[in-house]
């Protein structure tokens, strides 16, 4: 597809719908195929719990 595209759906009882409406914003990353085990961490409901920190910047948004 020439431009690429994509479409995000945020289902509506879940804390990224909420805070997405409160924060009027929200971010997409892009990984590579070689990536599959932080897709994985950050799919899974409660991530911060489970997962390593791991190493990101803030744009000006806040956003990483």
């Amino acid at each position: 597809m020439e431009p690429p595209c994509l479409l995000a759906d945020i289902n509506a009882s879940s804390e990224t719908h909420d805070a997405i409406l409160a924060n009027g914003t929200f971010g997409v990353s892009l990984l590579g195929g070689n990536q599959q085990d932080l897709r994985t961490a950050f799919r899974r409901p409660a991530w911060r719990k489970r997962c390593p920190p791991f190493r990101y910047s803030a744009m000006g948004s806040g956003r990483p």
